[in-house]
């Protein structure tokens, strides 16, 4: 994915449209966490102790979360 930061940012930060297995490690380096607000993702984050924004994205179908890009 390109963010299209500028060169002295783009190194600082790591934009990705889907983390599976590999989540809980991108969490473990993460300072700052910005992701959508299911009740699962914000009991996690706290319970880690991680800075987080949440986005709110609204009802879904059941199984849509596997689906949703922002």
């Amino acid at each position: 994915m390109d963010a299209g930061l500028p060169s002295h940012l783009a190194d600082r930060y790591l934009l990705t449209g889907f983390a599976g297995a590999e989540l809980p490690d991108v969490l473990a380096l993460a300072d700052v966490v910005i992701s959508r607000s299911g009740a699962g993702t914000i009991a996690e984050l706290t319970a880690l102790g991680k800075a987080a924004v949440f986005v709110h994205v609204g009802r879904q179908r059941a199984g849509a979360q596997g689906t949703i890009t922002i």
